[in-house]
């Protein structure tokens, strides 16, 4: 009995060891509360801090758990695999390293309870930065400089998109031009809207990604100095138009000069009229120049529309006048410009009258024939609604007149008031309008011929052998009806000024806080000792309805002697 017992203790000892040995074979979690699942989720997906050779993946799991992740940078196919976690967590940071720069990685999250490996997350993906090294300026930057602008070339060793930082002081960027949108390896960067003669710093910032991937060192480059007139000048400037210089319609002046009153300064020959005229309508509207008509170097009359563009310093021609026509004044009213008679034959032709009112639209390049208005050389000014016109040779063309008319213009009919005659019968007129900010508008009008002797031709100086000249030089003020008057400058010869005077130009420039007056050219006798002058005055307007008592001030003289020709602003 002894012995059976004894046995079969050693049987049950030997049993209780092996299970204990089976016991410590197993994890010692086993013996805890057991997990719900063994499919550990993750809370949200992982958080990830991307280098160029590394990421950094913050990992949050519903239980404690410990990680692997397995990645690869094919789509679906995991080559390697991290090692696994030691410490069982809900919070998890796996590093991973030696990864290629600027490249897309693929992966999942594997938990693992205890022993127990749990069924991997959803897949995903990340993409490295490139290498700071990876991104470089190949060739250039080269910098083609504008007079507001500069266009910067360059090159880079791989596709990227780039900003270029700018400012006028070294090593402070003020300006940055939009990021490019599309990835490229030949970039062409224009920085608009600078100021010329300006010395600009800048750099360029290289993005493969949405960081900062290069920033290149300082350069630097200069816009051009704007060559004189500038468009601020070409803007403020009085431009001199067509003309004779001589006695003989054939010395016409091609040449345009101009006056920067602010300077001031001349610029003598800033373009040329393509088919150079005298006696022509100019005009200015909407940053171009325009010589309408007139005679040409042969003496023809022209039904030419010749336009300079400023900005871009071409010519070009509108469409012709309905008829030709010489000896008009121009007028712009609504952005279109008003032709009054005129002569409708050659200079040496016996004196006949255009009896027509054309308008030339701008905008729809094309003529309207409107209202007979009698007479050549005949001075117009626009204001308000209404077209003015006065004085100028009618009837026979030896016969000057004093009237003083005007058109209403969007009613195509005369003006219901009675506008108040020239004191003196006249034509060769030069005048201006003058609407200053603080009082009433007025007229000015400067010199002229009363009469001549001889047979008049089409042309002022081809007939008669001798002419009266005046050096009148008088203003009327807004309303110009009864009982306003025509009033003269005191004294009545302005010092300074040259007595006996036809057929100059004058035109009011706004470039100072006040308006000034300003007088060129004219000639001084008619018949064979006819001749363009040079001269070139100022004087401060009238202000109704106080006495007229400015003085002339003259100014350097013309590049060229002139008359027959205009003086037009670009704003008037």
């Amino acid at each position: 009995m002894r012995m059976k017992n004894q046995t079969g203790k050693l049987i049950l000892v030997f049993a209780v060891s092996l299970l204990a040995l089976a016991l410590t074979a197993c994890d010692s979690d086993l013996f805890g509360t057991p997990p719900a699942s063994l499919d550990i989720k993750l809370v949200s997906p992982p958080v990830e801090t991307v280098g160029f050779d590394s990421v950094s993946l913050d990992v949050t799991t519903d239980v404690d758990s410990t990680l692997t992740v397995d990645y690869g940078t094919t789509h679906g196919t995991y080559t390697a695999s991290t090692p696994r976690t030691t410490t069982e967590t809900k919070d998890h940071t796996v590093a991973l390293s030696g990864l290629t720069p600027a490249t897309t990685y693929y992966y999942r999250v594997v938990s693992w309870l205890g022993g127990a490996r749990s069924f991997p997350s959803a897949e995903f993906s990340f993409t490295t930065d490139a290498n700071p090294a990876f991104l470089s300026i190949a060739t250039g930057p080269s910098a083609t400089p504008a007079l507001d602008s500069l266009s910067i070339a360059f090159t880079t060793n791989n596709a990227c998109t780039y900003v270029v930082e700018y400012g006028t002081v070294s090593g402070t960027y003020t300006g940055s031009t939009l990021q490019t949108s599309v990835a490229a390896t030949s970039h062409n960067a224009v920085i608009s809207d600078l100021s010329s003669a300006t010395t600009y710093y800048y750099r360029l910032k290289l993005y493969w990604n949405a960081g900062n991937d290069f920033v290149s060192g300082q350069y630097s480059e200069d816009t051009l100095t704007e060559t004189a007139p500038t468009a601020a000048q070409k803007a403020r400037g009085i431009w001199l138009l067509g003309g004779i210089s001589t006695n003989v319609i054939g010395s016409t002046v091609a040449e345009v000069d101009m006056y920067d009153p602010v300077l001031p300064a001349w610029y003598p020959a800033v373009t040329s009229i393509p088919t150079q005229v005298s006696f022509a309508g100019y005009a200015a509207y909407d940053g171009q120049l325009f010589v309408i008509g007139g005679f040409n170097n042969a003496g023809a009359q022209q039904n030419l529309v010749q336009i300079y563009t400023v900005s871009t310093d071409t010519w070009s021609n509108g469409v012709t006048m309905t008829t030709a026509r010489a000896n008009i004044n121009a007028s712009v009213i609504y952005g279109r410009i008003n032709i009054l008679g005129g002569t409708n034959g050659a200079d040496t032709a016996a004196w006949v009258q255009g009896n027509t009112y054309y308008e030339y639209s701008v905008g729809g390049n094309s003529w309207l024939t409107k209202l007979a208005v009698a007479g050549s050389e005949r001075f117009s000014y626009v204001f308000n609604d209404a077209v003015y016109y006065l004085g100028g040779r009618i009837t026979n063309g030896a016969t000057f007149t004093n009237t003083h008319e005007g058109i209403v213009f969007t009613t195509n009919t005369v003006t219901t008031g009675t506008e108040v005659l020239l004191p003196t019968a006249r034509t060769g007129i030069a005048g201006s309008l003058v609407t200053p900010s603080d009082g009433p508008a007025c007229v000015v009008l400067i010199g002229g011929i009363t009469g001549f002797t001889g047979t008049p031709a089409c042309f002022v100086n081809s007939g008669p052998t001798a002419g009266v000249l005046i050096s009148t030089v008088q203003y009327i003020a807004y309303p110009f009806t009864l009982p306003s008057a025509w009033l003269p400058a005191v004294p009545t010869t302005p010092p300074n000024y040259p007595s006996n005077i036809a057929f100059g130009s004058a035109v009011t420039s706004t470039a100072f806080p006040s308006p000034r007056v300003y007088y060129f050219g004219g000639t001084s006798a008619i018949g064979g000792s006819a001749a363009g002058q040079t001269a070139s005055y100022w004087i401060a307007p009238p202000s109704p309805p106080a006495t007229w008592s400015s003085a002339w001030n003259a100014i350097t003289a013309m590049p060229r002697a002139r008359w027959g020709h205009g003086a037009v602003t670009l704003n008037n």
